[in-house]
């Protein structure tokens, strides 16, 4: 199946949660805020978000700068 991950497509195996998406893209999940649509999803739902066909993620990751 595919998703959509900061406007780019992406494919995953069915049944493939924020945490395994994540891991795909080699994603610091201690480093990052993920959105499913326009939702923002909490560290704690991660690993029991399924993701669902052509739905939009938005990865946002925490930089540090000045």
């Amino acid at each position: 199946m595919k998703v959509i991950v900061n406007k780019k497509q992406v494919e995953v195996e069915t049944q493939t949660n924020i945490y395994q998406l994540l891991e795909l893209l080699n994603v610091n999940p201690s480093h990052c805020a993920v959105a499913v649509g326009n939702k923002v999803i909490k560290k704690s739902q991660w690993s029991e978000t399924q993701l669902k066909n052509d739905q939009e993620i938005t990865i946002i990751n925490a930089t540090c700068g000045g």
